[in-house]
């Protein structure tokens, strides 16, 4: 988003694989979205959820990779009929008739669509963060993943309004996990052992180089056996400090 009523296309990165989709979501409250179908309407509040193609019908939400390759761009069309649309080159205007195709480039001047059904399960949800320091991060409105200083962090719904911490991510004994629990707006109190249902959480995912030393891991999620995500306690807006107490899970 590049003002209120004008957007800029993501032309260059999205996926690293010929089989994904995008589904664009609208935020109808703070806490709960609405699946906008082939539409992209007139509000500033959308967020993107990444399936990947496990077969020719079914979809599975893409946790455990972050989306490093270039090879896809979203082309912005608007509806000036019921069935019939035009492309919109850089913009996105006030309008609520809008759709995004995903095209796989297959040369590099020619793409291919991307299969681009819906499906059935939006239990999840994604948010980017963009790090702009070493100790802080801010939400990215306009870009999805454009360069390797990003995280991603899972969302599972168990309610129409209420999520928890998609606790799959965690799948064997090399993983520990921190929880907090937001008392206030600024202050967070450790729950051991327990997933609680608010979407105030970041994960920050490492990579175990050995039994004693992590590396941080900014372009995927947990693409082998060897990670440990940590989880930081949001201490104001735009700051977050390293949750020091582990939970072996």
């Amino acid at each position: 988003m590049i003002s209120k009523t004008r957007y800029k296309i993501v032309d260059n990165k999205i996926i690293s694989n010929t089989r994904y989709k995008i589904v664009v979501y609208k935020m109808i409250s703070k806490t709960r979205y609405k699946i906008a179908d082939n539409k992209m309407i007139s509000n500033t509040r959308y967020k993107i959820v990444v399936y990947k193609m496990i077969s020719k019908t079914r979809y599975k939400i893409v946790d455990n990779k972050l989306i490093s390759n270039t090879r896809y761009k979203i082309v912005v069309y608007k509806m000036i009929s019921k069935t019939r649309y035009k492309i919109v080159d850089n913009k996105i205007i006030s309008n609520t008739r809008y759709k995004i195709v995903v095209y796989k480039m297959i040369s590099k001047t020619r793409y291919k669509i991307v299969d681009n059904k819906m499906i059935s399960n939006t239990r999840y949800k994604i948010v980017v963060y963009k790090m702009i320091s070493k100790t802080r991060y801010k939400i990215v409105d306009n870009k999805i993943i454009s360069n390797t200083r990003y995280k991603i962090v899972v969302y599972k719904m168990i309610r129409k309004t209420r999520y928890k911490i998609d606790n799959k991510l965690i799948s064997n004994t090399r993983y520990k996990i921190a929880v907090y629990k937001m008392i206030s707006k600024t202050r967070y109190k450790i729950v051991d052992n327990k997933i609680i249902s608010n979407t105030r959480y970041k994960i920050v995912v490492y990579k175990m180089i050995s039994k004693t030393r992590y590396k941080i891991v900014d372009n995927k999620m947990i693409s082998n056996t060897r990670y440990k995500i940590v989880v930081y306690k949001m201490i104001s807006k735009t700051r977050y400090k390293n949750c020091r107490q582990q939970n072996n899970q």
